[in-house]
């Protein structure tokens, strides 16, 4: 499971906006924002976790497990863009 705090802070790495975002996971800005801004569990469908998740991975972003969840950079590709 990923955390509102990783999905902000992959989304800041990469430079884009909740709108870019959004629209790169077909998601509108509005559920960006409600799961950068969750505390615990995402107020989001496991659909749109999925949506936002594949769309920051497709992008370079690699979230990290453990004591300490996080996000990391991978090499850059075209979707960085």
């Amino acid at each position: 499971m990923i955390t509102g705090e990783q999905i902000r802070r992959a989304r800041e790495l990469l430079g884009w906006t909740r709108f870019k975002l959004g629209s790169r996971a077909g998601l509108h800005p509005a559920i960006v924002e409600r799961a950068e801004e969750a505390v615990g569990a995402l107020p989001v469908t496991s659909y749109q976790q999925a949506l936002l998740r594949n769309a920051l991975n497709a992008a370079g972003v690699e979230f990290t497990e453990g004591e300490a969840p996080g996000v990391l950079l991978k090499a850059p590709t075209k979707e960085r863009r």
